[in-house]
């Protein structure tokens, strides 16, 4: 399951590299930040079903990019 958070944290390096020049920290922060919930999200298809994990990603994402953006201004 380790394996399948890298490559979940790998998948987000495209956007990551519109953001920032992909510099070995930007790629270690990239990969880190993101496998955290990828290695949950594995956790959640395993006990429940790829459709859970795929809400559970769906919530994550507007929580970080429209929830908190909102709150903080």
């Amino acid at each position: 399951m380790a394996g399948a958070a890298v490559l979940f944290g790998a998948l987000h390096l495209p956007a990551a590299a519109q953001v920032w020049p992909l510099t070995h920290l930007v790629v270690a922060r990239t990969l880190l930040l993101n496998a955290l919930p990828g290695a949950l999200f594995g956790a959640i298809y395993v006990r429940r079903g790829l459709e859970h994990a795929i809400v559970m990603h769906f919530a994550a994402d507007i929580a970080l990019h429209v929830v908190l953006p909102a709150v903080m201004t």
